[in-house]
């Protein structure tokens, strides 16, 4: 009984895990992120060593590397573009061409139909 109310303990991420080749995910700072499969991990996995035993498993060639890899890996990932940042800031969307391409593909198509009587 005692052990179901205990609550789940939520592991922290520590900076030594870089040598393991994990970050925190962007998606949610409290799960662990592989850099090298970007694969996202659950909180339980935030254990040094499961994520050394990850590494030598699905990373054979990479287990040797030194934290200097694994720090310019971190750099690549978070300077690459996201689904985010191709769209503008939300006070700088320009609506107007948007509406003139709206207003003349629906005047294309209204010259395009033909008016039928029934």
């Amino acid at each position: 009984m005692a052990s179901a109310d205990a609550k789940k303990k939520c592991r922290q991420y520590s900076q030594e895990y870089l040598k393991f080749g994990f970050i925190l995910s962007f998606s949610n700072e409290t799960m662990p992120m592989c850099l090298l499969c970007q694969k996202v991990f659950t909180n339980d996995a935030m254990k040094p060593s499961k994520m050394k035993d990850h590494l030598e498993r699905v990373h054979p060639d990479k287990k040797n590397k030194d934290v200097e890899f694994f720090k310019v890996l971190k750099e690549k990932i978070r300077n690459q573009p996201n689904l985010k940042s191709f769209f503008k800031a939300p006070g700088t969307v320009d609506c107007e061409g948007g509406l003139k391409a709206s207003y003349t593909i629906s005047l294309n198509i209204a010259n395009k139909v033909r008016y039928t009587s029934y």
